[in-house]
């Protein structure tokens, strides 16, 4: 039996981050020769179960809790505690339970008690090395201050409990969180490669008369989005616009920064180049994917105090054959690795005329097949995962 527990965000809001969950939890059940796991996760007002048995092609969902949305959020690990002490007790000879590390809250303590007392296996994952950062960052102060105030009295309980922390990138660079806990495996991020399809060779990519940029996030201030548009702005500028290629940029998703990056194209006179396309997915999304040509990373990493990147989006934009832009060191994407543009971690615009030559010297290549190919032998979670089912099996043995 696995137990998977979601931080108590709104994953509705964040499809990335869920289908990132969803490919985790099919290897792991997998590899792990389990017979069922349960994904615990909020979504809007509704803390939720999905059950993922056997080989079952669809997963059973149900409602553990409806509430305020605020009140939700703020109680989302008690009603998970209560539902886990009521539910009858699983009877496969092996069970692990992994959670995602973020917010530290008593509950969770005592979730990780009753699981040690049904002899669970427990995993944490810190999905961001710069948790401690985002916090003090976070648009709302006192919610900010609150999730620092819970790190500082929960962090160590909860790390005492634990069994294994996987970290994605890195190991956080906080001095006290890590310092008693030996049990430590950095990965990077991997995708669900089967189920991201491959871009469809679209006309314009014979000539750069005109080229698509395409960012898909929840965006936020460390996507960099507005250097594109201010780079954009520099590139418009300087050029008789008649002469040459018209770039657009698409941005695909909602998100807290969309805002202030909507005023920012309106003041600098270029609406008709960036197109907010709001939230997209399944075939909306792939149309959109099919007529661009370079997609934009998370090009303001910097502005967390990160330099090494292992981003979900730079490796759903390799799986579907679209060559991207990209800032820091990404340990998936070695330095000639041909489709991905590295360009400084500053706050400078993207230099839209060198977009373009990056797009040049590949656009005749067959790049798609090429990124896709690389994707499906080295981004995988059954690749990804690989490490940490060997050091599960070896703590079963223990």
């Amino acid at each position: 039996m696995i137990i998977y527990i979601c931080g108590p965000q709104d994953l509705s809001k964040s499809v990335g981050v869920f289908n990132k969950i969803i490919g985790q939890i099919k290897t792991l059940k997998s590899e792990l020769n389990s017979e069922k796991c349960e994904l615990l996760y909020l979504h809007e007002s509704s803390v939720l179960s999905l059950v993922f048995k056997g080989n079952d092609e669809e997963p059973h969902k149900s409602e553990i809790y409806v509430s305020n949305p605020t009140v939700t959020k703020l109680t989302y690990y008690k009603h998970i505690y209560n539902y886990l002490v009521n539910k009858n007790a699983d009877k496969d000879p092996q069970n692990f339970l992994f959670f995602r590390g973020g917010v530290f809250d008593p509950y969770l303590v005592k979730i990780l008690d009753w699981a040690k007392s049904k002899h669970y296996i427990i995993i944490m994952e810190i999905p961001t090395s710069s948790f401690i950062d985002e916090y003090l960052k976070d648009n709302s102060r006192i919610k900010g201050l609150y999730k620092l105030y819970m790190y500082k009295r929960n962090a160590r309980k909860i790390l005492d409990r634990t069994d294994l922390v996987t970290c994605v990138g890195h190991v956080p660079k906080y001095k006290d969180f890590l310092s008693r806990i030996d049990k430590v495996i950095v990965f990077q991020n991997g995708i669900d490669v089967e189920n991201i399809p491959v871009r469809t060779v679209n006309t314009k990519d014979k000539s750069v008369d005109e080229l698509h940029l395409v960012g898909v996030a929840n965006v936020t201030y460390w996507h960099g989005y507005d250097r594109v548009i201010t780079g954009l702005a520099q590139y418009y500028s300087k050029k008789n616009n008649d002469s040459i290629p018209k770039v657009y940029f698409h941005i695909v998703g909602d998100g807290r920064e969309i805002k202030h990056l909507k005023s920012l194209t309106e003041q600098l006179n270029i609406s008709q180049y960036v197109i907010f396309h709001g939230i997209k997915q399944g075939k909306e999304l792939d149309e959109i994917m099919n007529i661009c040509h370079v997609g934009i990373g998370s090009i303001g990493i910097h502005r967390k105090n990160l330099s090494i990147n292992s981003e979900l989006k730079a490796r759903e934009y390799c799986a579907r054959g679209v060559p991207f832009i990209a800032t820091g060191t990404d340990e998936d994407f070695p330095p000639d690795f041909r489709y991905r543009l590295q360009i400084s971690a500053d706050e400078s615009p993207v230099n839209i005329e060198e977009v373009i030559r990056f797009y040049e010297t590949i656009r005749n290549e067959n790049y798609i097949n090429s990124m896709r190919k690389y994707a499906e032998e080295n981004l995988s979670w059954q690749v990804k995962l690989k490490p940490i089912v060997a050091k599960l099996l070896e703590i079963c043995k223990q």
